[in-house]
Parts: C-alpha cells; sequence; structure tokens
C-alpha cells in the first residue's frame, strides 16, 4: 500500500511540476509583445504598453495599456491601469498563448463621435512613433505567428470611465464612473472591425452625467451585435424620478452612432419646477419614446406623457409672481383633479400640449416651451370668479368685459426666464379683439365720466364702431 501511495505522490510531483519547469523556460516577454504585435494586425487599432508580465496561471498583463481604435461612429481611446489576457493553460505548455478572456481594471474609455482633427492627430504620432522604432527592436517582437491564438469568449470591465464627446469639444456630453461589465460569450472576428464583435451580459454604472442631469445606480442587461448595441431593463435613479429603460439600441457602425429609447417610471414634477420645500404636486408617470444621433442632446427627438396624480397646486416662484399679479393667494394650496400632460421634444427643447389643473375654486392651464438648458416661453391661464382676480383699476373693465355668464374670467401670462428666476406678465395680446373692445369700453367709460360724451362717440367713428347706447 505504501508503495502504490509512494507512486501516486511522485506521479503528482512530477504531473505539476513538469508543466512548471515548461513554463519557467517560456519568453514571457515574446509571447506577450507578440500578443500586442497580433492586436495591432487589426486594421484601425493600436494597442501601447509601459510593461508586459506573464503569469502563467493567471494570464498575460499589461500595465498601464493604452489603446486607439477606429470605429464607424467616430475614435475609440482607451486608457487603462491594468489589462489581463487570462489564457489556457496546456496551450502555454506548447509555447502557444491561447487568450479566453479580457480583463480590465479601471480603465478610461473615451469614445469621439465623427471625424474630427483627433483623428489626423494620432495617424500623425502613429507615424513618427513607427519611423523612430529601431528595426532590430521590431524584429524582436516578432516570433512565430503561431505563438499567439487569440479566441476571447469573456469581456470584464470593472470601475470603468466613459466620456463621450464631440470632435474639438473638450467637454463631454455623456460621462459615465464606475461602469462595471461582463460580456461572455464572445465572438470577435478581427477582420470585421468593431462590427465584428458580439457578445451579451449585465453591466452597471455608479453616476451617469449628461449635461445637467444626473443618474445614479444604472443597472441593466446588455447584448451587442456587429456593431449594434441593445440594452434592457435598466434601470437607475436621478435627483426627481426613479426610471427604467426598458429598451436602448444603438448603432455604432453609424457616424455619428443613432439611438431609440424607451422610458418609463416615476417622476416628481415638484423638483422639476422648483417647488421641493411643500411639494403638494402628485406623483407623476413618465413614458418617453425617443430617437437621436450623435452624443448631444440636440439629435434627440420624440414625445410621451406624464400621468400626474391629483394633488395641490404647489407655490414654486412661477406661482408667486401669478399670485402677485392677480392680488390674491388663489392658487397655492388648491386641490386639483388628476390629468395627462402630453409633450413633445426636439433641438434640446419640450414641447408642452396645452393641460388644466382643475379646482373647485380655479383652474389653471398651461402650455408652451421649456429648454432642456433652462429658458420657458410658457402661456399660463388662470380662471377663476371675477371677484377673486384684482389686476389694478387699469383693468377693472377689461376684466368685467372678459367675465362670462357663470362669473368666471379667463386671465392669460406670459412666462419667460427660469424656473428659479422666471418673469411673468399679462398677455393681452392673447385674448385678441375681445381684450381690444373691452379697453376701447373702458376708454369711452371714462370719457363719458368726464363729461365728454362727444369725444366718445368720435372715438366710436374714428374705430369704425357702431353706438349701441
Amino acid at each position: 500500500m505504501k508503495k502504490v501511495v509512494g507512486a501516486v505522490a511522485i506521479l503528482a510531483v512530477v504531473g505539476l511540476g513538469l508543466p512548471l519547469v515548461l513554463v519557467w523556460t517560456l519568453d514571457a516577454e515574446s509571447l506577450g509583445r507578440e500578443a500586442i504585435r497580433r492586436v495591432n494586425e487589426i486594421e484601425g487599432v493600436r494597442l501601447e504598453a509601459d510593461d508586459v508580465v506573464l503569469r502563467p496561471f493567471s494570464g498575460l498583463k499589461l500595465s498601464n495599456a493604452r489603446a486607439w481604435i477606429r470605429v464607424e461612429s467616430g475614435e475609440l481611446a482607451v486608457s487603462v491601469r491594468s489589462l489581463c489576457l487570462r489564457h489556457r493553460l496546456w496551450p502555454l505548455l506548447r509555447r502557444r498563448l491561447s487568450v479566453r478572456s479580457i480583463y480590465l481594471e479601471d480603465p478610461t474609455l473615451q469614445l469621439v463621435s465623427g471625424p474630427g482633427e483627433e483623428k489626423a492627430t494620432r495617424d500623425r504620432r502613429d507615424t513618427a512613433r513607427s519611423q523612430r522604432q529601431p528595426k532590430e527592436a521590431a524584429e524582436s517582437l516578432v516570433p512565430a505567428a503561431s505563438a499567439v491564438d487569440v479566441e476571447v469568449s469573456v469581456l470584464q470591465i470593472q470601475n470603468g470611465r466613459v466620456i463621450i464627446r464631440q470632435p474639438g469639444v473638450a467637454e463631454p456630453s455623456t460621462e459615465v464612473e464606475g461602469f462595471d461589465l461582463t460580456l461572455s460569450d464572445l465572438d470577435f472576428d478581427p477582420a470585421a472591425g468593431f462590427e465584428g464583435l458580439s457578445g451579451s451580459g449585465d453591466f452597471a454604472a455608479l453616476l451617469i452625467r449628461a449635461g445637467d442631469t444626473q443618474a445614479r445606480d444604472a443597472r441593466g442587461r446588455w447584448l451587442m451585435e456587429e456593431g449594434r448595441v441593445t440594452m434592457t431593463g435598466v434601470g437607475f435613479s436621478t435627483a426627481s424620478a426613479d426610471l427604467e429603460m426598458r429598451d436602448l439600441r444603438a448603432d455604432l457602425s453609424l457616424d455619428p452612432f443613432t439611438y431609440s429609447l424607451e422610458l418609463e417610471g416615476d417622476i416628481d414634477l415638484n423638483t422639476f419646477v422648483g417647488a421641493q420645500s411643500d411639494r403638494y404636486l402628485g406623483a407623476g408617470v413618465l413614458a418617453l419614446q425617443a430617437a437621436g444621433s450623435g452624443p448631444d442632446t440636440k439629435g434627440l427627438e420624440g414625445g410621451g406623457t406624464v400621468s400626474l396624480e391629483p394633488g395641490k397646486i404647489p407655490a414654486p416662484a412661477v406661482v408667486q409672481q401669478l399670485e402677485r399679479l392677480l392680488g390674491r393667494e388663489i392658487l397655492t394650496g388648491r386641490p386639483y383633479a388628476g390629468t395627462k400632460i402630453r409633450f413633445s421634444m426636439a433641438d434640446n427643447v419640450i414641447t408642452v400640449e396645452p393641460f388644466d389643473l382643475v379646482s373647485e375654486e380655479v383652474e389653471l392651464g398651461i402650455d408652451g416651451l421649456i429648454g432642456l438648458d433652462g429658458p420657458l416661453d410658457l402661456t399660463m391661464r388662470v380662471r377663476a370668479p371675477r371677484d377673486q382676480i384684482d389686476l389694478g383699476e387699469e383693468a377693472e373693465t377689461v376684466l368685467d368685459a372678459l367675465t362670462n355668464d357663470e362669473g368666471w374670467v379667463e386671465v392669460p401670462f406670459r412666462v419667460t426666464g427660469t424656473f428659479e428666476l422666471p418673469s411673468v406678465v399679462p398677455a393681452w395680446d392673447d385674448l385678441g379683439e375681445t381684450a381690444v373692445d373691452a379697453a376701447i369700453d373702458a376708454a369711452k367709460k371714462k370719457l363719458e365720466e368726464e363729461g365728454l360724451a362727444g369725444a366718445a362717440r368720435l372715438l366710436d367713428r374714428l374705430l369704425d364702431r357702431d353706438d349701441e347706447e
């Protein structure tokens, strides 16, 4: 029995030791450099690294690696603190590096969408670098072509940073931090370039920043096929919403890249209109369908709805200015019925279709334009009992003329500026001939009160109006 055990032990030592001896005799640096050379054979790809270390049981590690990749939708620059190509052990014993997975730690990926000066600058740099490289050094990097076999099945990114910007613009249009991605079942055809990459998996991101909008804790499914990316079930949160990107499709094979999306979830309009303190507005449910191209949100077009549940009219700066002009607090805190707000968006502007917040005591109608970067051009119509509105003595006759049979009057206001610093003024022009007639009647009444009835009749004749009195 002891002999059997001893024989097994000897075989185990030999079985484990022989591979170690073979691995020890490998020219790890040559294999590593050959791997880089094979990558650089792919058209439109350039890879560099400060240090290359081959670890037999963990993989080929490239420290401070940098890559530049030309894709149809622009240029992708990658810098990574540690890039590990994990290999199969047995091919290594035959002095072959068979890569099965790629692991990127703390990478920064920058996509410049569309051709620009960056491409010409990089081409000049690559040409100068190749001219400076000594011939003997280049030859030392090329062992037998069969030394490296790249069949990647898994790609993993940990704690990445993604930057998307336009050519010649330093400020990113979109930035992602804390990006984690695992793609499995990879299929990569180097001859097809970026369009030859396919795979599926999960991703997560701590922070997504696009202009003034920030989304946190995003995660979902990722599918990539022939340069097209599909993301589904992507949940994320912003300062005023908890949303789900039900479907996002992007075609990175086009220049600029194109995309379409379907978005829905809960949204807090109190934050949107600057009424965080009282939070009177009811819960909102957003549904959005849109499509666009390139990294700038100006290319995003689409539309959707916000289903607003019953609540109370809040008191943001816009409402406060309205009430000062109306002479009374007739809006703040008034209960309203639920409603649906329809909107469209294009060129960074949201167009709000007319909708009403209806209360028993007052009604507030709203429509107009909201710029994604802040500017407003809205019309707000306040409908209330005549005795609840006081715009000053000069407007009394006009308001009386606008009062309907139920004793209610509608007064339009123009809102510009921003939600934080709005400018609100009466929009008499929106009343058309009704307001003009009321103003004329007010002028006639004043003339008659001052004993100038003849002047009042003259005013009628000058304006081609019949005096029915």
